[in-house]
């Protein structure tokens, strides 16, 4: 098997596994929380490499992103995809 092949099944295993901690571990009840889960990592993990690696996705959820409800792990969630990107960068 090739390297980089089971470091994306790790990868990926890893991911939904502290996701789904992060589910587990909301503060209450809403709807759509895992697809919001979901989405709050891709938008930490969205970058643009121009010379350097930007993390844009990260700074618009800096920026534009404010929620009322589950706000601990929301954060946590696009924290944890601006780690995994960093991470994914370095490993390539």
């Amino acid at each position: 098997m090739n390297w980089n092949f089971n470091v994306s099944i790790i990868s990926t295993i890893v991911v939904i596994f502290v996701l789904m901690l992060f589910y587990r571990n909301r503060e209450e009840d809403e709807g759509y929380l895992g697809l919001k889960l979901v989405g709050y990592y891709i938008l930490g993990t969205f970058n643009l490499k121009v010379g350097i690696l930007i993390p844009i996705g990260f700074i618009i959820w800096l920026l534009l992103f404010h929620p009322k409800t589950n706000r601990t792990i929301k954060r946590y969630s696009a924290i944890f995809g601006l780690l995994m990107m960093l991470i994914g960068y370095w490993i390539h």
